[in-house]
């Protein structure tokens, strides 16, 4: 039984990517070693896999062979969507319906959404999650994203005016609010009288997230977290130059020569020393999983000494 000072952690995986990288081994180099590092595991109540069923017992064998000091479970796809829709929808969605459909799995007030390209930087336990008594979110201008918010406000019936002159949810890492996430479930399959809130969502354009503020808002529940708060969950990550604009283009274009790598490896290590050495404004950072000219090997070897005792 979870106490009301404990929270958990749910991370969707998927060893076949979409991405270059191998997502399992991101998780055994780069974030488990965070986690065993900076994470308190007093707080902590268990730390959720969300996986393929047919990927699940190599996941659970490779993990057996890792020192990690939090109780790890894990759950199947199939035990939170129904199996046409993992086989219909695309796989950025299904990871988002994923995201909110743990929810009925959570026994802690509070669940934090992590995806495998992010790591701690620095000591992280319940009490991080709040500043003055309100949750901590990563939080952005709906206009970075329009078509995100414009599709979910039309499937709550909200008008997008409503957030207009306001800070809305970010990306990865978030923390959610488990009995909102579940009231949400409910009120989507309420939308419909033949479908549950998974088939309802599977046709539509939207993000977990979006659809989880907006649901907020229309609540009033927004004064649940707090957008301007340092430190914030997430910060100095590593971003595709097409998505964020700082991963250097010219590293794209480069021939594919010992330099490229050695240019690349300086640049990530630079790039990660300043991010555990200016952190006092962020948890968690990372390195976008689609830079394929990233290994998950250099950011291991770049974030090792940081998660030595």
């Amino acid at each position: 039984m979870a106490s009301v000072d404990q929270y958990s952690v749910v991370l969707p995986l998927k060893i076949s990517s979409h991405h270059h990288h191998n997502e399992l081994n991101r998780l055994i180099q780069v974030l488990l070693p965070s986690l065993n590092r900076y994470l308190d595991n007093t707080s902590l109540c268990e730390f959720i896999i969300i996986c393929k069923a047919n990927e699940k017992s190599f996941i659970e064998t490779e993990l057996f062979k890792q020192k990690y000091f939090a109780p790890i479970r894990l759950i199947s796809e199939n035990s939170i969507l129904k199996e046409f829709i993992i086989k219909n929808t695309e796989g950025w969605y299904i990871q988002q319906l994923l995201k909110l459909g743990i929810a009925r799995y959570i026994k802690t007030n509070f669940y934090l959404v992590l995806d495998s390209d992010c790591f701690l930087t620095k000591p992280f336990g319940y009490d991080n999650l709040f500043s003055d008594q309100q949750l901590l979110t990563n939080s952005n201008s709906w206009k970075i994203h329009k078509n995100w918010w414009i599709s979910s406000a039309k499937i709550l019936d909200i008008p997008v005016k409503m957030i207009q002159n306001q800070p809305v949810m970010g990306v990865t890492p978030q923390t959610l609010i488990t009995s909102y996430v579940s009231e949400l479930l409910s009120f989507l399959s309420s939308k419909t009288d033949h479908l549950e809130w998974d088939e309802y969502l599977c046709t539509r354009k939207f993000t977990e997230f979006s659809l989880y503020w907006l649901f907020l808002i229309k609540s009033g529940s927004t004064n649940r977290y707090l957008t301007n708060a340092k430190p914030k969950l997430l910060g100095n990550g590593l971003w595709r130059s097409t998505y964020r604009n700082n991963f250097p283009l010219a590293f794209q274009i480069l021939p594919n020569t010992s330099n490229k790598e050695k240019k690349i490896n300086d640049f990530v290590g630079a790039h990660i020393q300043k991010t555990f050495d200016e952190n006092d404004d962020y948890y968690f950072s990372l390195v976008q999983s689609n830079i394929n000219q990233i290994s998950v090997e250099c950011i291991a070897n770049c974030v090792d000494n940081y998660f030595k005792e």
